[in-house]
């Protein structure tokens, strides 16, 4: 697994790309507005899903205007569980939840179909900061093991 992008949203909340970040312990990645939410300090998404947003592959209201903090090549998402710890450049991060509530008024939802994103994103918190880069690689450590 490896970083193939990072984002932020700056003060104007405009999602910026960025080259590398420091994570901050208990607080996300260093001028990040999502950052406030303790719960959800950084978002992961793996390429795969990234692609098919991008490509538009299917329409819906959370598809449009969801931002990864960190888009990883590799990462399987059905593998995480939550409480397992990734190790990403010199930062340790814990992986807390998986998926996002839909809401009502999106066409999936109101069709029933499945969203990508009820699944996919991984939401998790700063446990040792650090900095992480553009290709960066991504160790998986779970936490029975440690």
């Amino acid at each position: 697994m490896k970083i193939i992008s990072l984002r932020k949203k700056d003060e104007n909340r405009d999602t910026c790309y960025i080259e590398e970040a420091y994570l901050e312990k208990g607080k996300g990645i260093v001028g990040d507005l999502r950052g406030i939410d303790k719960k959800r300090q950084i978002s992961l998404l793996g390429l795969d899903i990234r692609d098919k947003i991008d490509n538009k592959e299917l329409e819906g209201l959370c598809l449009r205007r969801f931002q990864e903090n960190i888009t990883i090549d590799g990462l399987e998402v059905d593998k995480l569980l939550q409480d397992d710890i990734l190790i990403i450049g010199d930062a340790k991060i814990q992986i807390l939840s998986k998926g996002k509530k839909c809401f009502k008024e999106c066409i999936l939802y109101e069709n029933g179909d499945i969203c990508l994103l009820s699944k996919s994103p991984v939401f998790a918190s700063v446990i040792q900061s650090g900095k992480v880069k553009l290709g960066d690689k991504v160790h998986r450590f779970n936490i029975e093991f440690k």
